[in-house]
């Protein structure tokens, strides 16, 4: 097995760590659900869990993070996803997907996905720490395509590239939260077709 495939296999303790922070969340998602997000604070979410709150802080720095660290998951996919695409494909084509596969996260769990999603939307912190977590994607996504060495130096292309992809990504994503009933699968081609014709 290659060094590089062998990178991509989490450790035993990156595993646990993994299956910790899932349910801690799980207790925390249950709480948020019952009592409301500010209405939880992190020492509820320690009881519930069976943990100390310096045990809480061990796996994540806040409340926020119970949230967001399940996006982080999705975002690290697709840098690993758009490393593996064709170097001669299409940055666009590439992104599109690469974002389509790893968007299968949310279909292990559509309900829960949902919730997730709306939880962030209605909650300004969570909310605002999204937005941020999204730039730092744009910039792990646009690393990834200008390591393909298709552009001119300082060229803003693979930044536009990540940009408007992860924001056609987004809307089918918002579209599917307001109408569950219509696959995020089918959402997706949509948004993407319709930014290949706003780019022409």
């Amino acid at each position: 097995m290659s060094k590089s495939a062998l990178a991509t296999i989490p450790s035993l303790l990156e595993a646990k760590q993994e299956s910790v922070r899932s349910a801690i969340s799980e207790h925390a998602l249950r709480l948020f659900s019952e009592r409301g997000y500010e209405g939880t604070t992190v020492d509820d979410i320690a009881r519930a869990a069976g943990i100390g709150r310096r045990t809480f802080f061990r796996y994540f720095d806040s409340k926020d993070a119970v949230v967001l660290w399940r996006y982080d998951l999705i975002g690290r996919r697709v840098v690993e996803l758009l490393r593996a695409r064709p170097a001669r494909e299409p940055a666009l084509t590439s992104m599109e997907r690469a974002l389509t596969e790893a968007a299968e996260f949310y279909n292990v769990d559509p309900a829960q996905s949902v919730r997730i999603l709306k939880l962030t939307e209605e909650t300004p912190s969570l909310l605002g720490q999204q937005l941020l977590q999204q730039d730092r994607w744009k910039s792990w996504f646009a690393d990834v395509l200008r390591a393909r060495g298709k552009y001119a130096e300082g060229s803003p292309q693979p930044e536009i590239t990540a940009a408007v992809a992860l924001e056609a990504m987004g809307l089918a994503v918002r579209r599917w939260v307001d109408a569950p009933e219509h696959a995020l699968s089918t959402q997706i081609p949509r948004c993407f077709a319709a930014l290949r014709k706003v780019a022409r």
